[in-house]
């Protein structure tokens, strides 16, 4: 009895220190890669940059070649001053032109500041079965606030005789032209984002995989892409509906398609192309053909890949805190460095909207 005390004791104060030394200096440099591959799309990117030391720093240059059933199919090569876009966290963005067809077995070899880095053998999945897409207008009650929403319903069927993991997200896009009287070149408007869905067990238990959400809120995804990559998804599996059809049910808020929704990036973009004139006033046009559409976008992905993207889910939805919530590890698949890399196959529904 007296040795187990001692034993107890003994343990006891070796468990109160719960501090665990780490010297990020131990941890060597190694190439940060991630991205997602399309099926059917033909120019393909990955972002490279450089871990070292518990910090993220870019790269001059890199070079990525594509490997397609072991036959080298693409090879490209990037600067720093491609691409502004992604500098502040420190990518450079790399694209390749190659096109994956089912079943093709991807490998990428990126190489870049001295270093080598390697996806591993990626297989191409097959694309959703997503037989139409639509929306409704309506109005969410919470606890204390309503909004309304755009509601979406998709109906799919999987793919039989096999496990089957999904993503799904929405592509707003804004296109259209101004016209000017003044002899003033017209000025074309494309512009994508990606609204935020939310959804509830209430609403589908499906994009919940059957797990139960006390509210709509709980869930909500962060309208932005970080260096970690595509946190626009929703994750499912087909454990609710394996080998049969299912209809899935998710809102948006309808703050996202009012038409003064994207009146500022439109304004700058007259800046932009003609600045303040000598009155102090923009250029305004004095015509403009403006439409607005939203295209449901579902994507058959690996399983690593949906475990990939349902953390990077967890992570950013407004009910994680990452000092109360258990952590979550961020999956990685690179050889020799680290990041996430896979291929995606998409079926998309295009839903034009009205402009009010």
């Amino acid at each position: 009895m007296k040795r187990f005390l001692i034993f107890i004791a003994l343990l006891a104060a070796v468990s109160c220190e719960n501090e665990i030394p780490y010297d990020f200096g131990e941890a060597g440099p190694k190439l940060m890669v991630t991205g997602f591959l399309y099926a059917g799309t033909a120019e393909q990117t990955v972002h490279v940059s450089l871990s070292e030391g518990g910090t993220v720093s870019g790269v001059g240059d890199a070079t990525v070649r594509c490997y397609v059933n072991g036959t080298l199919a693409a090879s490209a090569s990037a600067h720093s001053d491609d691409k502004a876009r992604g500098a502040q966290y420190h990518q450079l963005p790399v694209s390749f032109k190659a096109d994956f067809t089912v079943g093709d077995v991807v490998v990428l070899e990126v190489e870049a500041a001295g270093h080598k880095a390697f996806t591993p053998e990626l297989t191409v999945p097959a694309a959703p079965i997503v037989e139409k897409a639509d929306t409704t207008h309506t109005t969410v009650t919470h606890a204390d606030w309503s909004e309304e929403v755009v509601r979406f319903t998709v109906d799919m069927t999987d793919r039989k005789g096999e496990d089957n993991w999904y993503a799904l997200n929405l592509v707003k896009e804004v296109t259209g032209t101004f016209s000017f009287e003044d002899g003033r070149p017209d000025i074309p408007v494309v512009r994508r984002s990606y609204p935020m869905i939310s959804h509830s067990s209430l609403t589908d238990p499906i994009l919940l995989d059957g797990n139960m959400a006390l509210t709509d809120v709980d869930l909500d995804i962060m309208d932005y892409m970080d260096y970690l990559g595509d946190g626009r998804f929703e994750t499912f599996s087909d454990q609710l509906f394996r080998d049969g059809p299912a209809r899935l049910v998710f809102d948006s808020s309808r703050q996202y398609y009012y038409p003064g929704a994207d009146s500022d990036y439109l304004f700058d973009l007259l800046i932009r192309s003609y600045g303040v004139g000598s009155d102090g006033f923009v250029p305004w046009p004095t015509s403009d053909e403006i439409s607005l559409s939203v295209e449901v976008q579902v994507h058959g992905c690996s399983k690593d890949a949906y475990l990939y993207l349902r953390a990077l889910r967890t992570v950013r939805s407004n009910g994680y805190n990452p000092v109360l919530t258990e952590p979550v590890t961020i999956p990685a698949n690179i050889i020799d460095g680290i990041g996430f890399v896979d291929i995606l196959n998409t079926a998309a529904v295009r839903i034009d909207l009205p402009e009010n």
